[in-house]
């Protein structure tokens, strides 16, 4: 598959919702893989739950990444929005300009 017919998603979600990002992508048969890392939420959107949260002044996030077609990652974000419908999930899809190995 070239490079140029494939973007990147990412998704930015409550850790709460975690093993059901990961169930629903292991769901897609087009995705190869992903990763998903700590992050923190700052701005409008990011809703504070816990004390910590408030204390800390962000909300505890995790942050998938995956690189597939565009249709598999709109297949993604249409079972997510079925399965688990959250105004605190966001995402953004960006085209992959180069992915490779630095070693063979």
């Amino acid at each position: 598959m070239s490079h140029e017919s494939l973007c990147c998603l990412h998704l930015a979600f409550p850790r709460s919702l975690e093993q059901e990002v990961i169930a629903l992508c292991h769901a897609v048969t087009g995705l190869s893989g992903f990763t998903i890392v700590s992050a923190s939420g700052h701005g409008a959107g990011a809703t504070l739950h816990t004390a910590a949260e408030v204390v800390q002044g962000c909300a505890d996030r995790g942050l998938l990444m995956t690189v597939a077609r565009l249709d598999d990652l709109r297949c993604l974000l249409g079972l997510l929005r079925d399965r688990m419908p959250a105004r605190e999930v966001a995402y953004w899809i960006s085209p992959v300009l180069e992915i490779g190995r630095l070693a063979s």
